[in-house]
């Protein structure tokens, strides 16, 4: 084995493309229930304004909630992974698995590595920030004119 590179894993490899196909299977059956929802809130919307605001602020809600939280752990474990790399001296750190064959960096290559994991993962928690600012009733309050 050259140990300049980590061998794929192929029990992750096989997990990770069951996750992947899980999810997109999930995402195709849920596409249709969230458009018939939102056929259903436009039919209320012409007898009942109100009940259709309050049905369509809960699908917001819900879906802001499931990306926030998508976005905050994408943050956090970017996060963490640059700090294993920083502590090691080395990308992918000791002990990581890997879907596909790797090639070890270390030295200045694994702090560039580390680096370009902290930049996204900031992004990502100020977008979830945005996000969850979405959330504030004082928001949905104004943009509804209530407020």
């Amino acid at each position: 084995m050259n140990s300049g590179v980590v061998p794929a894993d192929k029990n992750l490899r096989k997990k990770f493309i069951i996750f992947l196909g899980l999810t997109m299977i999930a995402v195709l059956l849920i596409v249709p229930y969230f458009n018939d929802y939102i056929e259903q809130i436009k039919q209320i919307s012409k007898e009942n304004p109100e009940l259709a605001f309050k049905k369509s602020m809960f699908m917001l809600k819900l879906t802001l909630g499931i990306v926030s939280f998508l976005l905050l752990m994408t943050g956090v474990y970017f996060i963490i992974l640059a700090r294993r790399t920083f502590k090691s001296g080395q990308y992918p750190p000791p002990g990581m698995r890997m879907i596909r064959k790797t090639k070890l960096r270390t030295g200045t290559q694994a702090k560039k590595a580390a680096l370009s994991l902290i930049v996204p993962s900031c992004i990502l928690i100020i977008l979830d920030g945005l996000v969850k600012s979405q959330h504030h009733p004082s928001t949905v309050r104004q943009a509804h004119g209530s407020g």
